[in-house]
C-alpha cells in the first residue's frame, strides 16, 4: 500500500473506519479495519513514505 493515511481517509469517506495507525519497526505502519461481515484486514505501509 503506498500511502496508508491516504487509503484510511478514503476508506473514511466510505464509511469504513479504522483503527489506531501503529507503528511495526522502523519501516512500517499498519492499522486494521473490520469488512461488512465482520472479518478483521490489515493494511500495511512498508516502507513508510512520510
Amino acid at each position: 500500500m503506498a500511502d496508508l493515511d491516504e487509503t484510511i481517509a478514503e476508506l473514511a469517506e466510505r464509511g469504513i473506519q479504522a483503527g489506531d495507525v501503529q507503528q511495526g519497526g522502523q519501516k512500517a505502519r499498519f492499522a486494521a479495519v473490520h469488512d461488512p461481515d465482520g472479518n478483521r484486514v490489515t493494511l500495511l505501509e512498508s516502507p513508510v513514505t512520510s
